[in-house]
């Protein structure tokens, strides 16, 4: 063997040696970092991808391939038997390997309810994430075996929203805690629904998982036992609002077990009236803010036309009212109630100064760049030649985030005087 081979047989040598190590130490950790992501339809391993799934970012990457002692695969198909296939979610896997839990990859679930992933040397557990369904019983997985996981839905909350005997469909559900627990957890999935056609809204209330050999090796349950969380049971603040009638507030004992009914009055008491500036004038892009000062978690919100508001939709009792433009607080006052008829001054001058804006990247002028925040709201784009303008914006000091396809956001801060024709050159 001449002195050639004998060079690549000992890179050889070192690069498995390398690769032997860098195993060794995957091996013995739980995960990796958590960004990025994968294309539809593939679950990714260096060069090598699998059908089935969608792998969330290099941190599952590096987690699958500390599991992927055995080089097969888990696939499978997640059904529900009342409507089939599961369409939306996403599996958590996790791998059982010498008595230690290894986590793996986080895999959505594709349209046909499929999944697959790499699998390990030890039984391998998935967990569902999805805001309707739980898993039946406890998933372990076996490498190679195209395998049917059963769900069963969620219990739910539910209730009909009526105006009389006729539906209000597009009714703005939320169901809140009403007391402080930062020791338990919500009793259900999602604090906020909507009513359908029929008027009938659903919440899905949470439920712990059941005992696998994964969180068994965790310490966190044993198999066969029941399981409990520590979810919050106590008295809960249901608001429901839609457009033309009043807010309808009540503090319910706990989730009832039975569907409420919920009858809505028709809003024929709005708050109307006028807001101006020091100056006598109107605000360029005024709201009123009304939070009920009785129930925390209930807030209406409108935008002046010109000096001109009102404000429908209050409930019983005071509410707390703010106006604002772009962050900043033009007045406040207590006490109101619905029907009220006001006549409001701010402390501050209505009329604001123009203000110009260039964006540029690496020294040009950036078309199509976006900037949020502050007098923007949620965002303007720049013109051909990298500028904005924005009229009647007041003194003060604005944060505004900067941001175009393909470029990192950047945030800045303006500093708006009093004078007329300020410029900012804001860097990308």
């Amino acid at each position: 063997m001449n002195q050639r081979h004998l060079t690549i047989a000992a890179l050889v040598m070192s690069f498995a040696a390398l690769v032997a190590a860098l195993w060794v130490l995957l091996a013995g950790g739980e995960s990796g970092r958590r960004e990025g992501g994968g294309p539809r339809g593939t679950v990714a391993r260096g060069s090598r991808s699998f059908e089935g799934g969608r792998a969330l970012g290099p941190s599952e990457e590096v987690g699958a391939r500390a599991v992927d002692a055995a080089g097969d695969r888990v696939l499978g198909r997640v059904v529900d038997p009342e409507s089939g296939p599961l369409e939306h979610g996403t599996l958590s896997f996790e791998c059982v390997a010498n008595g230690r839990p290894i986590r793996g990859a986080n895999v959505r679930i594709d349209e046909d309810g499929r999944f697959a992933t790499l699998g390990c040397g030890g039984p391998v557990c998935a967990q569902l994430r999805h805001p309707d369904f739980v898993r039946s019983e406890p998933w372990v997985l076996e490498p190679g075996v195209d395998t049917e996981l059963i769900v069963r839905p969620l219990g739910t909350f539910e209730g009909e929203v009526l105006d009389g005997d006729t539906p209000v469909a597009g009714a703005r559900v939320t169901v809140v805690p009403a007391e402080e627990d930062p020791t338990a957890l919500p009793p259900l999935v999602s604090r906020n629904a909507a009513t359908d056609a029929d008027g009938r809204f659903s919440l899905a209330r949470v439920e712990v998982p059941q005992c696998d050999p994964c969180a068994e090796a965790r310490g966190q349950c044993s198999l066969g036992e029941s399981r409990e969380a520590a979810l919050y049971r106590g008295p809960m603040s249901l608001v429901v609002s839609a457009p033309g009638f009043r807010s309808h507030s009540e503090l319910l004992d706990g989730l009832p077990e039975v569907p409420l009914r919920i009858e809505l009055r028709r809003d024929e008491d709005p708050v109307v009236g006028r807001l101006l500036g020091a100056d006598g004038q109107a605000f360029a892009r005024a709201e009123l803010i009304a939070r009920s000062s009785q129930r925390p978690h209930e807030s209406h919100r409108v935008a002046l036309e010109g000096a001109n508001f009102e404000l429908g939709g209050l409930g019983e009792g005071p509410y707390e009212l703010r106006a604002i433009q772009d962050g900043i607080e033009l007045l406040s006052l207590a006490g109101i109630e619905a029907g009220a008829k006001l006549e409001l001054q701010s402390t501050r001058d209505a009329a604001g100064v123009a203000i110009e804006l260039r964006v540029e990247h690496e020294g040009q002028a950036l078309a199509g760049a976006r900037v949020d925040g502050g007098p923007l709201g949620r965002g303007a784009s720049t013109d051909a030649a990298g500028g904005l303008r924005v009229e009647g914006v007041l003194p003060g000091t604005y944060r505004i985030r900067v941001w175009a396809e393909g470029i990192a956001p950047v945030s800045h801060s303006l500093e708006v005087g009093r004078g007329a024709g300020q410029q900012f050159d804001l860097s990308l």
